[in-house]
């Protein structure tokens, strides 16, 4: 556990250079302790099966388990509406940690169901080795960031963090409480104070990979591919303040703490952690190659795509880009363009051998040695 060794010098504004005697700042932090620990299982099964001579089917399953991400000393807090904790029972309301009844260690059951079954095909619909059909679906599972359980050992009472400016030098904490000397196991709570929560229904994410091509070939060297590329995620990790002050007639900065909605008396910043972001994308993809011959070769790529989601930022660092409205979360404002979509991708690239260059001193040697090749490539894209 912590405990903190920060210790209050008497800096007078005397000695900074202030007339009255009354210090400019105090601030300090406590440890941090984060030993946190997660196992993962992935057993699966996979085969090829040929159905006839010109189709095969290739089919797999796998289960993606991941146990919550859990500090091992249980240093960690989180908030849960309704609950009062007795493990530590001067704590705020909601301020619960490992050990309270109905918490779970690490905040969040384990999703037992992980299930990661696809399918792929792929069939020669002629017999003649120059057309063939693919397609394939699968789910996936993410790995959960251990990021879920780091910043939950950054609550008080295990970490204290304060920044003051005190009321004088002989009595800097009046008017508050003293956080000095810092000790855990019998915590002095300053009101109000920040916290970090992770939604008890958080989970890992899932993902829906599909796509559709159609590839052929014509005569010896030229090849041609059309493809529909796609995939659809839920559950995915996302970030929001829970206890941004409510607007309202005669709101100003002074009163901001008193506008917010969750026990404004005791809790300030709330940054919430959830697995309720959805996202998808869409592709054309089209690719025309004219393989090596005649001492050249040429290859091009073009991608019509749009990707949407509700929240394009993924750690809590970016929770400056949470909803327009933090108290109407899921309105369908959220809902446009990912922050990295990019609309249309031409690709180009293309290799030229030049003939070999008899009678050109060095250029001769290089030449003869392996050739003298020239190649360039070219990637325009736009939003």
């Amino acid at each position: 556990m912590a405990r903190s060794d920060i210790r209050w010098d008497d800096y007078r504004q005397s000695e900074c250079g202030l007339p009255d005697g009354r210090p400019v700042n105090l601030s300090g932090l406590s440890t941090i302790h984060d030993d946190g620990w997660s196992d993962l299982y992935h057993p699966y099964v996979q085969d090829d099966y040929k159905v006839t001579r010109n189709l095969t089917l290739n089919i797999g399953l796998r289960y993606d388990l991941e146990t919550p991400w859990t500090e091992r000393h249980g240093i960690a807090s989180t908030y849960i509406a309704g609950l009062q904790s007795t493990v530590y029972p001067t704590a705020p309301p909601g301020l619960v940690v490992p050990g309270d009844k109905g918490v779970h260690p690490g905040f969040y059951a384990t999703f037992k169901t992980p299930f990661a079954p696809r399918i792929g095909l792929a069939w020669d619909p002629t017999g003649t080795g120059q057309t063939s059909i693919r397609a394939g679906w699968g789910i996936y599972h993410a790995v959960v960031n251990q990021e879920v359980e780091a910043v939950e050992t950054n609550n008080e009472p295990y970490l204290v963090s304060f920044n003051i400016v005190p009321f004088n030098a002989a009595n800097p904490y009046a008017n508050t409480v003293d956080p000095l000397p810092y000790d855990p196991a019998h915590p002095a709570f300053s009101f109000p104070t920040t916290l970090t929560s992770l939604d008890p229904k958080f989970r890992q994410a899932d993902t829906q990979q599909f796509n559709l091509n159609i590839q052929r070939r014509f005569w010896n060297n030229l090849f041609a591919q059309v493809a529909y590329v796609g995939a659809i995620s839920h559950h995915l990790y996302d970030a929001r303040e829970l206890n941004a002050a409510v607007f309202g007639p005669g709101a100003t900065a002074a009163n901001a703490q008193s506008r917010r909605p969750i026990f404004p008396q005791y809790y300030a910043d709330m940054p919430g952690l959830f697995s309720d972001a959805n996202s998808n994308y869409h592709s054309l993809q089209v690719q025309v190659q004219k393989t090596f011959a005649r001492s050249y070769s040429i290859q091009g790529a073009y991608t019509w795509g749009r990707a949407i989601d509700n929240r394009s930022a993924t750690t809590i660092d970016n929770n400056s880009q949470s909803a327009q409205n933090p108290n109407n979360w899921f309105c369908r404002c959220e809902r446009a363009a990912s922050d990295f979509n990019v609309t249309h991708i031409l690709s180009m690239n293309g290799l030229w051998d030049l003939p070999a260059l008899k009678g050109r001193g060095l250029l001769t040697a290089i030449a003869e040695v392996g050739g003298f090749p020239v190649s360039s490539a070219i990637t325009p894209a736009s939003l």
